[in-house]
């Protein structure tokens, strides 16, 4: 698609991203969310969906909130 070439393509130039030759070990997708504006032009916007790679490393930890005492201590913490 030639929007995700332009976009990526501006990530390059600006250093936000970099070209390597090494094979990478995670490879996330990058989707394209497309905006109509008023005046009728479209902008576009790259969204990574890090749920198929990185998101099998993130811990999540599971919280149980039996009574409202307990949210409020964690929201001090």
């Amino acid at each position: 698609m030639v929007e995700v070439r332009k976009l990526v393509s501006d990530m390059i130039l600006k250093g936000v991203v970099k070209v390597v030759k090494q094979k990478p070990v995670c490879v996330s997708p990058l989707g394209l969310v497309e905006k109509v504006l008023p005046d009728g032009t479209k902008k576009y916007r790259l969204v990574w969906d890090a749920s198929r790679h990185v998101n099998l490393f993130v811990q999540v930890p599971h919280v149980r909130l039996a009574h409202l005492d307990k949210a409020l201590e964690v929201r001090r913490v």
